[in-house]
Parts: structure tokens; C-alpha cells; sequence
């Protein structure tokens, strides 16, 4: 990874990454792996006030039990790898935003999401995308950061 507008991060095409404790940083990590890609954010936060906040365009799905346009519940990952799946697939290159984790992990079993994370990344690499997903550490118990850590790149900030 190299320097970059932003954060100081630049990501590889084809590579994952897990940005721990700081969503505000995460998300302006973005500036950096947007230029020339098509992204696709799903968020726990209202789509308005993101896009808004970091000055983002994309395709934003609301992580969100809320029934409205653009939502997605998060009991149903295997609907959510589809839809991302399919959007790189026919939106390369792109870059994968997943904010709402710890949401996700609430709402399902920890190795579910965990076996989620593990395909959608196959598919990153397969379409040469890049995903980013901010994390809170301590939300997580040991066992499951090393799970997570071990799957996906992790970038501390410093």
C-alpha cells in the first residue's frame, strides 16, 4: 500500500481490507480507492447524510430493518453477497464498502458472517474489486479479530 490523498492509504485492486476503530477515517480512505471505480457502500448511517458528509456518489444500500428504497436487512447475508457479487460483475472495477459489521455479527451468528466475509472476498479477488469494511476491535472478542484479521488485510491507523 502506498501513500494517497486522504488517509495515507492506497489499496490494491483484488485485495480486502478491515480498517479497525476509526469509521470516519475509513470512509475517507475512500478518496483514495474511488478514482476509475464504481462503488457500492452499504451503510448503517443514513445514505443522504453519508454521501453528504464525505461528498461520496455510488450505489448506497441502507443496512437497516426500515423498509424504504435502497435497504437491505442484516439477516440475510447470502442476499447481500448476491447483490454485491453481482455488482461486480457488472460494475468492474469497483470498490465494496461495508460499514455495519458489528450489526450484521448481532443479527446473525459470528461464523456465518465470518464464511460471508470469506466468499465475498474470493469474488474480490476473482473480480479484481477492492472491499473495505471499517471494524471495532472491541467489539469483537480475541478469537474473532484473529478469525478476521487472518481472512482480511488490516489496517491500524496510527
Amino acid at each position: 500500500m502506498n501513500g494517497e490523498e486522504g488517509t495515507g492509504i492506497e489499496f490494491d485492486a483484488g485485495y480486502s481490507y478491515i480498517i479497525a476503530d476509526d469509521v470516519e477515517y475509513a470512509y475517507n480512505s475512500l478518496k483514495g480507492a474511488i478514482p476509475g471505480r464504481n462503488l457500492i457502500c452499504i451503510t448503517r448511517e443514513y445514505p443522504e447524510r453519508v454521501k453528504f458528509k464525505y461528498g461520496l456518489d455510488g450505489t448506497f444500500i441502507w443496512l437497516t430493518f426500515t423498509k424504504e428504497p435502497d435497504t437491505m436487512r442484516p439477516t440475510d447475508p447470502q442476499f447481500l453477497f448476491n447483490t454485491l457479487r453481482d455488482f461486480m460483475q457488472t460494475q468492474a472495477p469497483s470498490v465494496i464498502f461495508l460499514d455495519g459489521l458489528e450489526y450484521m455479527i448481532v443479527h446473525n451468528d459470528y461464523k456465518e458472517i465470518l464464511k460471508f466475509l470469506q466468499s465475498l472476498k474470493d469474488h474480490v479477488m476473482l473480480q479484481n474489486s477492492i472491499l473495505i469494511i471499517p471494524y471495532s476491535r472491541e467489539a469483537l472478542s480475541t478469537q474473532e479479530r484473529a478469525l478476521l484479521e487472518r481472512e482480511l488485510i488490516p489496517i491500524f491507523k496510527d
